[in-house]
């Protein structure tokens, strides 16, 4: 009688490996796409309060008053040169976007920003996409802080 040395793995042990990476996998997709939302989030929120920045930079540059307004619907923040309804920029957040956000939205309607760095109000961006959301708050004095 010879003995046979057993080498490597039958194929019902390789499909059962197969099986448990493959539940263990399914079961992590959800998580990961949580996570991916909440990237989108913070990134859109960084962007905001780097284009509230910007406005006051603007303003100071050309010495001018510049506005920060929201076409919410849309999903843009735009920066306008307040006389001459100029557009220096807009910044889109919407489906379409890498951010894919599902509501952007600000406080008041329009912030207007003198080149003395001085803002006419308050503001707040408010930013969300499912579960994650994040706030944006601009003082009047040009402190720009992204809230979790």
């Amino acid at each position: 009688m010879t003995v046979r040395n057993a080498r490597g793995m039958t194929m019902v042990e390789v499909f059962v490996v197969i099986v448990i990476i493959g539940i263990l996998v399914l079961g992590s997709i959800p998580r990961i796409g949580l996570a991916v939302r909440g990237s989108r989030v913070d990134r859109a929120a960084g962007i905001v309060a780097l284009t509230l920045e910007r406005s006051f930079t603007l303003a100071s540059r050309q010495r001018r008053p510049v506005t920060v307004s929201c076409d919410c619907a849309n999903q843009v923040i735009e920066i306008r040169d307040l006389l001459t309804d100029s557009l220096y920029q807009r910044r889109g957040f919407g489906p379409s976007t890498e951010y894919q956000l599902d509501t952007l939205t600000l406080s008041v309607g329009s912030v207007t920003v003198y080149p003395t760095g001085v803002a006419t109000s308050p503001l707040t961006v408010s930013i969300s996409a499912g579960p994650s959301n994040r706030q944006v708050t601009l003082s009047t004095a040009g402190l720009v802080r992204v809230v979790r």
